[in-house]
């Protein structure tokens, strides 16, 4: 991931400024690729110690989720419910703040581009923003639809089955 970020954010800057300052896009490249590995890492030492796994094992419950393969061992069932389960809530609940602060955003920064007289890059805000909104919208249908099958199938394994003397 950070390998990404690192070969996006610089090319971007590259393109920002028209191929000058090649150190400083570089530089500022790196910044924002070791701020990201942290961010994970971080990010993967949380949800471990949430679920009660060690952070190690967290990415492959995250394949796992992304795969939709629900884990024979029913303690690897039990890490990956507590580790869906605050994943949808959160992608409940900025669903009520995030998509109209992208609406907002792209509406000021256009607005503010078409005051200052520059009428390329305010077209060129709101096609970014439509394109991100929809992007957004589609990456969160796509989310909370895999949540919501997981949630689904991990529940079904933990019933027992119909007729059964337990």
């Amino acid at each position: 991931m950070a390998l990404w970020v690192l070969v996006v954010w610089t090319g971007v800057q590259l393109v920002i400024h028209r191929g000058h300052k090649p150190v400083e896009a570089l530089i500022s490249g790196l910044f924002c690729a070791v701020f990201c590995t942290v961010w994970f890492l971080v990010r993967r030492r949380r949800d471990g110690r949430a679920v009660g796994t060690e952070p190690d094992a967290v990415p492959s419950l995250d394949r796992r989720i992304q795969k939709e393969d629900v884990p024979e061992d029913p303690a690897e069932r039990e890490f990956m419910r507590l580790l869906i389960e605050p994943r949808a809530n959160q992608l409940r609940r900025s669903g009520r703040w995030g998509l109209p602060l992208v609406v907002a955003m792209t509406v000021l920064l256009a607005v503010l581009f078409f005051i200052l007289g520059s009428w390329v890059a305010g077209s060129c805000a709101i096609a970014g923003g439509a394109a991100l909104f929809v992007f957004a919208l589609w990456n969160r249908r796509r989310l909370g639809g895999r949540f919501a099958r997981m949630e689904e199938r991990l529940a079904d394994v933990r019933r027992p089955p119909r007729g059964s003397a337990a």
